[in-house]
């Protein structure tokens, strides 16, 4: 089962589709094919990523929203 995330009036299926995504170099030093790899993350987690070793062209397909994403994290709060 995928996440769903609420960010503000939009609801989100991957962190590609949030505005607080971020998209950062991630190459891997031992194969000269992987250089341009990329991880996505969170502004607003540090070094929590929700993909690693991604290729760009995969980004969306392989950013599904996390556990730990903060936005799941507010919407299950204000259900208690």
């Amino acid at each position: 089962m995928s996440n769903i995330a609420n960010v503000g009036d939009l609801s989100i299926s991957t962190c590609i589709e949030c505005p607080a995504h971020t998209i950062e170099s991630d190459p891997d030093p031992y194969d000269d094919f992987c250089d341009d790899d990329i991880k996505i993350g969170c502004k607003f987690k540090k070094d929590c990523y929700s993909t690693t070793g991604c290729r760009p062209y995969n980004a969306k397909k392989e950013s599904s929203v996390p556990d730990w994403c903060p936005f799941i994290m507010k919407v299950e709060n204000a259900i208690k």
